[in-house]
């Protein structure tokens, strides 16, 4: 009776004893699995960081671009408007360039015509005074000289009126 006392006793404490280890165990298995999983969330949590970061980066980036893209953009704009005005100017000043050569022109070719005019004028006069003679003729040549001086006088005030004009414009 005492054998099997002892061995009921040593039977109750093997059971418990495997109780105990397998009640250990699990609680390392739950211990490892507890462990894994926060590493995995450490490690998730960690690259969607790193992803968030990148991110800002790209964004920043992005942002930097447009802005230098945006202020390029203006530069040209600036230097076109720059070209277009010059080619304006540039322009005007031709047209009043035009505008001189061809008054200049029409001012010489006026000029030449009277000048033909009061030569053909004073030879139609030479002509009816050699009919009246020669002492009318002295007269009339000195009369001549004067007018054609004051003629002149007058085209070269003419002449001068006219550089000042210009010069002003």
């Amino acid at each position: 009776m005492e054998k099997e006392k002892k061995q009921k006793k040593k039977e109750k404490k093997k059971k418990k004893e495997k109780k105990r280890k397998k009640i250990k165990e699990e609680r390392k298995k739950m211990k490892n699995k507890k462990e894994k999983k926060k590493k995995k969330k450490k490690k998730k949590k960690k690259k969607k960081r790193k992803k968030m970061k990148e991110q800002r980066k790209k964004m920043k980036e992005e942002r930097k671009n447009k802005k230098n893209k945006k202020k390029k953009q203006e530069e040209e704009e600036e230097e076109k408007k720059k070209h277009e005005a010059e080619k304006k100017k540039e322009k005007k000043k031709e047209k009043r360039r035009r505008r001189r050569r061809r008054r200049r022109r029409r001012s010489r070719k006026e000029e030449a015509r009277s000048n033909e005019q009061e030569e053909g004028e004073a030879e139609g006069e030479k002509g009816e005074e050699e009919e009246e003679g020669e002492d009318d003729e002295e007269e009339e040549v000195g009369e001549e000289d004067k007018e054609e001086e004051e003629e002149e006088g007058a085209r070269s005030k003419k002449k001068k009126k006219k550089k000042k004009q210009e010069a002003r414009r």
